[in-house]
């Protein structure tokens, strides 16, 4: 019964995480959301879990990219370049 509570919290959190991502207002907002988007999408590849959210996750972390404010790109191309040196 907890496991099952774990996972709806799970999908609960993530589905909050992409919706602060796309449509937060605030840069600062956004930032925080786009940063706990990478995190998520490296902590489910580095351990092989087959969550449903991780490809919408990316999708949304690359559109995120082409975003011209630096202070909204920022933050994703440095958890990136970290994900990368890992």
């Amino acid at each position: 019964m907890s496991i099952y509570l774990c996972l709806l919290l799970q999908e609960h959190v993530v589905a909050l995480v992409l919706k602060s991502a796309k449509r937060e207002a605030t840069s600062v907002g956004r930032c925080v959301a786009i940063s706990s988007l990478a995190v998520y999408i490296f902590c489910q590849l580095a351990h092989d879990t087959k969550h449903t959210k991780v490809k919408e996750a990316i999708a949304v972390l690359l559109a995120v990219l082409k975003v011209r404010f630096m202070t909204a790109n920022f933050i994703p191309n440095t958890t990136l370049r970290r994900f990368y040196l890992y």
